[in-house]
């Protein structure tokens, strides 16, 4: 790649502490047929030699930028990343996922069909401990079409590796620090509140990998205090709900979640009884909500 010519992609790499995996992940990028490309590798204050170990992996690749900056969360190591993209497009991917072959040139291909989108959000194979494939995640139960602002509001998201989307429109908007854990579905629902578009690509064209850390940074997995950042992300955006019971059921289920796991009772209780309110069919409302009426008698 010409280095005085912008490259029509750059994939966005943020990593804390993820030597072994970035490795891989950075290998699945340099595979792509599609080579024009830059990758920003950008260190959130990792403290285990990343910088020299890129240097002595990738001698002479030319299309690798790595920047450093003290830890500040992925919300605030994507926009560093965004700030540094010479691309019209940006394509994340996280330092703990891989992009199948063909993906840059199947998200581009999408783009390139509809002249109006501003993000794609492909399809991921799912990989447990061990490499073990668990299907997609277009495939998976629990998985709702986040092109529609509603479906935000209903637990849609889209895994980042899975993004490729228009640089200055999300330069513009930006990733929000304040929200831990949920930035990237944060981001998602202000983009579409803001009338972008975005579009699926239903290829299976990223890897999903679930994994414990082995001695690095260990992944994230969904738990209370994650759905409690969640809640907090629908209560800041509850005016731009299309379901507002939907959305204060959804608020009262993961907070009385959260306290109920923490122990905090007292806490817990208005939302068991919102919960409870919103839908009597629910068999763990009910759990809950006996479980509360125990404590209170208990002065708990």
């Amino acid at each position: 790649m010409d280095p005085l010519r912008a490259p029509r992609v750059t994939v966005v790499v943020p990593t804390y502490n993820r030597r072994r995996l970035l490795r891989a992940a950075l290998d699945s990028v340099f595979a792509q047929e599609f080579s024009d490309f830059e990758v920003i590798v950008v260190d959130d204050g990792s403290m285990n030699a990343t910088r020299e170990f890129l240097v002595e992996t990738y001698p002479g690749e030319s299309r690798l930028r790595y920047t450093f900056q003290e830890n500040q969360g992925a919300a605030a190591a994507r926009n560093r990343g965004l700030d540094l993209a010479r691309a019209p497009w940006t394509a994340l991917l996280d330092s703990d996922d891989l992009y199948l072959p063909g993906h840059l040139a199947s998200q581009s291909a999408a783009l390139a069909a509809d002249p109006e989108a501003r993000m794609v959000v492909c399809d991921a194979r799912i990989d447990g401990d061990g490499g073990t494939t668990r299907g997609s995640l277009f495939a998976h139960r629990a998985w709702r079409d986040p092109t529609i602002l509603e479906n935000v509001f209903y637990g849609a998201w889209a895994q980042p590796s899975c993004v490729m989307v228009h640089t200055e429109t999300a330069r513009t908007l930006r990733f929000d620090p304040r929200f831990t854990y949920v930035e990237d579905t944060e981001f998602l629902l202000r983009f579409l509140a803001a009338g972008n578009r975005c579009i699926l690509n239903r290829t299976v064209a990223s890897v999903w990998r679930k994994h414990p850390g082995d001695g690095e940074e260990p992944q994230l997995f969904w738990r209370p205090e994650v759905g409690y950042r969640f809640s907090e992300m629908l209560e800041t955006y509850f005016h731009l709900s299309p379901d507002p019971r939907h959305t204060r059921y959804e608020i009262d289920r993961k907070r009385a979640i959260y306290y109920v796991h923490s122990n905090r009772w007292r806490l817990a209780w208005p939302h068991i009884w919102g919960w409870f309110r919103t839908k009597p069919d629910s068999t763990k409302a009910w759990g809950y909500l006996l479980r509360g009426l125990i404590s209170r008698l208990r002065g708990g």
